[in-house]
């Protein structure tokens, strides 16, 4: 009889705590430079079993070819782009991104206490406009796109700075770790105006400023003055930009 030994032994990664074989591949991954911004809610889906021609693998073993199978020839025509947005072999649609496009584009943020920022807001030598807002705030989020449109509108004539206010005081959430969520949705919106991620604590700018909630908007005459705040409570709740704050900057430019 002949005697043959031969098992197939795959390891599937399911984010548990076994130990995985380390490859060339996630050795030179090791050593790869960690990102100086925690991400909030990224996770790697678990790895997929091995498959040939699109088949399921078997849950013993995997019979390879004996020959070497062909490259997979990209169209002359094509585009590296094109032929990077197609489906991957899992079945999954990847957009096609122009990173130096969005790279010309991104959204310059700036790390700041509140107070710093606010003797910025009140030296700007022009009415000024301060929006508080947070990316797990949803309200904030829908009214952020008016503040946009005011800057562009305005060519100008009023100041807008924009305020994260997502830093809470956790270690184990510095305010770096919000810069990415930040930085994308400011860049989607083309926000090209002061935008700001607050160091200081946000219960502690709501204590300073008198706010009950955010989205809040501060308007600072040309003066530096306080002299009105728009907050989602009491008398100026619901407001928004159209309705609310540019009819009033309205009547501090005469």
């Amino acid at each position: 009889m002949w005697g043959i030994s031969a098992t197939l032994a795959f390891v599937i990664g399911c984010g548990g705590d076994a130990e995985k074989a380390e490859t060339p591949e996630s050795a030179s991954e090791a050593k790869s430079p960690a990102s100086s911004v925690e991400m909030d809610t990224i996770a790697e889906p678990p790895n997929q079993p091995a498959t040939v021609g699109g088949g399921p693998a078997m849950e013993t073993g995997m019979q390879l070819p004996d020959a070497e199978l062909p490259a997979t020839e990209v169209p002359a025509n094509s585009t590296e782009s094109e032929a990077s947005s197609g489906p991957t072999p899992g079945g999954l649609e990847m957009p096609a991104l122009d990173s130096t496009t969005q790279a010309d584009a991104a959204v310059e943020l700036q790390y700041a206490k509140w107070d710093a920022i606010k003797e910025h807001a009140q030296a700007t030598g022009k009415v000024t406009v301060v929006d508080l807002w947070s990316t797990s705030c949803i309200p904030c989020i829908k009214e952020f796109p008016e503040l946009v449109q005011l800057n562009r509108e305005m060519d100008g004539k009023v100041a807008c700075i924009g305020v994260a206010v997502d830093y809470d005081g956790r270690k184990s959430k510095p305010p770096e770790s919000y810069e990415s969520a930040i930085s994308e949705m400011l860049t989607s919106l083309g926000a090209d105006f002061d935008n700001f991620i607050c160091q200081t604590p946000s219960d502690e700018v709501f204590s300073k400023v008198g706010l009950p909630s955010i989205p809040a908007v501060l308007i600072f005459d040309a003066e530096g003055n306080l002299v009105k705040q728009f907050v989602d409570v009491g008398e100026t709740a619901g407001f928004t930009y159209k309705s609310h704050v540019i009819p009033y900057l309205e009547t501090l430019q005469g």
